[in-house]
């Protein structure tokens, strides 16, 4: 874990000295302190020690230097090319001015990550979208092939109930018929219908089909009837009405 580390003006105020004279000891190097180019940073043990141990006497200005972070000394200005020591004020102020710099630079930059995450979760989220769209298009085909492959099947079932429910003197003069009339009945119904229900529908269709096949056979056997009722001269005459006739 980082060692805390006081600005010149905290340690001041906890050591009961100007920051003046903190900062001249950490240039000449009495005192444990680290410049990072735009004021000093005192460890707490440093504090906690110059609290217990007292504070050094400043140095004059020759003795300057001890301190290898520290920037060197004028001979014809005071420290920091000043004619005079910095007031306390003005010192606290230049490091609350780079504190408040520091802070907008940190602040900056975290708004700037926030925007890069933004970007790619916006990214993340449209390629999310896209795969969702492209699995729902696949699952819609799938559906659409399973519920063909199902309405085939109900009609090939049907369909073979349908021709085998038909007579067998029907059969193959009929087929397209009944044919024709299944599948416009089993369109006509959704794939949940119960069998019970499909069933009383084809025969229905099937009935319809053979209605016509029905009435001429009825026609039929009733002429064979009423031939055999005729003497046995006349029940090999046979007649079809002509143009000049007057029923014709």
């Amino acid at each position: 874990m980082p060692e805390t580390c006081y600005r010149t003006g905290q340690v001041a105020k906890r050591l009961s000295r100007s920051s003046y004279e903190i900062r001249r000891l950490a240039e000449s190097g009495l005192i444990d302190a680290e410049y990072t180019g735009k004021q000093w940073r005192i460890p707490a043990a440093e504090v906690e020690r110059l609290r217990k141990d007292g504070v050094p006497e400043i140095p004059s200005s020759g003795m300057i230097g001890g301190n290898r972070a520290a920037r060197p000394a004028s001979n014809k200005s005071g420290p920091n090319g000043l004619l005079a020591p910095p007031s306390e004020d003005l010192i606290d102020s230049t490091e609350d001015l780079i504190a408040t710099e520091n802070l907008l630079k940190k602040r900056k930059l975290e708004r700037e990550l926030e925007e890069t995450e933004d970007w790619f979760r916006n990214r993340e989220a449209s390629d999310s979208e896209r795969i969702a769209e492209q699995e729902d298009a696949a699952q819609a085909r799938i559906d659409a092939r399973q519920a063909e492959q199902e309405k085939m099947k109900r009609e090939a079932k049907w369909m073979r109930y349908a021709l085998n429910s038909v007579p067998y003197e029907a059969r193959g003069e009929m087929d397209l018929a009944i044919h024709n009339h299944v599948r416009a009945a089993l369109g006509a119904l959704h794939l949940g219908e119960p069998d019970s229900t499909v069933r009383r529908i084809i025969d229905g269709a099937v009935a319809q089909a053979l209605g016509p096949w029905r009435r001429r056979n009825e026609i039929e056997r009733a002429i064979e009837e009423a031939r055999d009722t005729l003497p046995s001269r006349m029940q090999g005459y046979s007649w079809a009405p002509s143009e000049s006739d007057p029923g014709a």
